[in-house]
Order: C-alpha cells, then structure tokens, then sequence
C-alpha cells in the first residue's frame, strides 16, 4: 500500500525529467568533437524532442476521460496530502490520527465526498444514501457538513427520511475546544449509559470540562411532527426559546426554563 511520502508531486517530476535533458543535451555538445556530426545532430534532435514533449505534458496534463467507473477516487495536493475523498457504500475513507481510530475506513454505509485538513482531520462532508428493506421499511438521508478543526460538524444541513417520517433543516452544533483524540472516552461512555442521575452526573462533568461534544445551538427546519420550527438551545443542550408553526395553522413562541418546563408562551 503506498503511503502520502509516496505520492510523488508529478510538476517536480517533469521538472527533474527537464533539467536531465537538459544536462544530456550539454553532455552531447561537449562530445561532439568525439563522435561524428551525424550522430551529434541525431542525439541533439532527439533531446530536443523529448524536451517539447515534456513542455507538453507540462501544459496538458490531463486526459479526457468519456466515462470513469472507480469505487473511490482521491484528490492530493502535490506533496501527496489527502485533500478529498469521492466514495461509495463500502469505501468511506477511515480516519486515524496519532494512533487513535476516529472513524473505522468503510464504517458509514453511504456514498458522498469527505473534505481533509493539512493535517488529514475529516473537515467537511457531502453524504447521501436511501434504501428500503422489508424488515425497516424505506430510509434516507442526505448530510452536508462543516467540521470545527480537529472535531466533528459544527454546521450542517440534513434531511432524514424513516418510512414518512422526515425530519430536515439546518443545525448549528457547539463543540469542544479540544481535539476530538483529546478528549478521552469519557463522552463514549456517556452515551453508553442508561438514563439515570450517573448519566447526568457525567455530562455535568464534561459540561464543565468543555468535553461534551454536539451540543446542538441552532435548529431552523422541520420536526418529525411536521412542524415548521426555529429552536434556540443554550450552552448544556437544553431547549430555552422556539418558534413553532404547526401543520394545523397553528403559531406560537415559547420560552423555557433549563429543566424544560416553558415559563412565557405568546399568544398564551
């Protein structure tokens, strides 16, 4: 398997493949007066053809391609960086950094592009896949995402589809300061856990430790209710401000305190 180190920058290669013709073609001046005239100028003609085909290359690089059919395709920078990734079902790109694995390489069972940093961090997603099973009935889904560097989204716009039931908008996320591979398994564990006071225990914790990650801020869409909704969230997740419009006609804005109970409705 070839690794970034690999990869290497194809402008560096014609330039090192010019500058040998070009030291070829001096080599040749300097023997001229050892080999015969004929030769020289055959040697010479030769170089200088190579040398355009080079300059060509080096113009057109590319290739038309009427029909391309890959499982994955992937875009580097010259240095070999992985910048993008174009893949299908099965050939998510996995991601591993500082030797702990973020996301296992073909764990999201949906075709899409996967935007990289400079440092190879997953930065942004384009993300689509629909099915229909007799076991869960008809399922899709369609994600664009912007991820806070070195962590998971913090903008994104999605639509859910679960036999009828859709769910779409757009949703503003806060995330940790730190890294994703800093943070530890304790969020993990969080969501492993039952509801219960240990489970709000923790996630006061990694509240407090700036670890809790997809903290939602911001929805403006619509519910798996078939309302039309704007929702305000504060820092720990927790709903405090909606404007609702219901399938029905209906409108109101609520305001509500931490615990969930709404405090002001208008109209009431």
């Amino acid at each position: 398997m070839k690794t970034d180190n690999q990869f290497a920058c194809s402008q560096n290669s014609l330039d090192d493949l010019r500058q040998q013709v070009a030291d070829l073609t001096k080599v040749v001046a300097k023997l001229a007066d050892k080999i015969n005239d004929s030769d020289a100028d055959k040697i010479q003609a030769q170089c200088s053809e190579l040398a355009e085909q080079i300059d060509q290359a080096a113009i057109s690089p590319t290739e038309r391609i009427n029909d391309l059919e890959v499982e994955r395709i992937i875009i580097r920078d010259q240095d070999g960086t992985r910048r993008l990734v174009l893949h299908n079902n099965q050939r998510c790109p996995g991601i591993k950094l500082d030797g702990k694995v973020i996301h296992e390489e073909g764990g999201r069972d949906a075709a899409g592009m996967i935007f990289f940093t400079d440092e190879g961090w997953e930065c942004g997603s384009l993300i689509f896949e629909g099915k229909k099973s007799e076991k869960d009935g008809r399922s899709a889904t369609g994600t664009i995402m912007f991820d806070q560097y070195r962590q998971d989204q913090s903008v994104g716009m999605m639509y859910y589809d679960a036999n009828g039931k859709r769910h779409s908008g757009l949703f503003v996320w806060d995330q940790p300061q730190q890294g994703m591979d800093e943070i530890g398994d304790e969020f993990s564990d969080y969501h492993k856990m039952s509801d219960g006071p240990e489970r709000e225990v923790l996630k006061e914790k990694l509240i407090s430790e700036d670890k809790f990650m997809h903290r939602q801020r911001v929805f403006v869409g619509r519910n798996y209710e078939c309302e039309a909704m704007v929702k305000l969230n504060d820092n720990a997740g927790n709903t405090r401000a909606r404007l609702v419009a219901e399938a029905d006609g209906e409108a109101y804005l609520e305001f509500l305190n931490e615990f969930g109970e709404v405090t002001h409705r208008y109209p009431s």
